[in-house]
């Protein structure tokens, strides 16, 4: 839907150079990748609180979640995977 919306204003995702998230649910990071599992802003640099990394990346987190939620860990830390090497801090 956001690359549609794009589209429209006449920009495309590689015009995209900063994003910046407030939390990694599933409905804020789910566009970020593309169906191959690589970044859909390739020029992007992400930006989110530090605590809300080490979250995703939390072992003894995950394990605790139930099936819903484990799938939030997944989509999150491919998310965060992918963009690692433009990964940014602010907090």
């Amino acid at each position: 839907m956001l690359e549609t919306s794009l589209r429209a204003a006449g920009s495309a995702p590689d015009d995209v150079d900063t994003v910046l998230l407030t939390h990694a649910h599933p409905d804020h990071i789910g566009g970020l990748l593309d169906a191959n599992g690589a970044p859909r802003y390739r020029h992007a640099r992400l930006y989110l609180h530090p605590l809300e990394a080490e979250y995703w990346q939390d072992d003894a987190m995950l394990n605790r979640a139930n099936a819903r939620g484990q799938r939030n860990f997944t989509l999150a830390r491919r998310a965060l995977d992918a963009y690692s090497r433009s990964l940014g801090f602010s907090g």
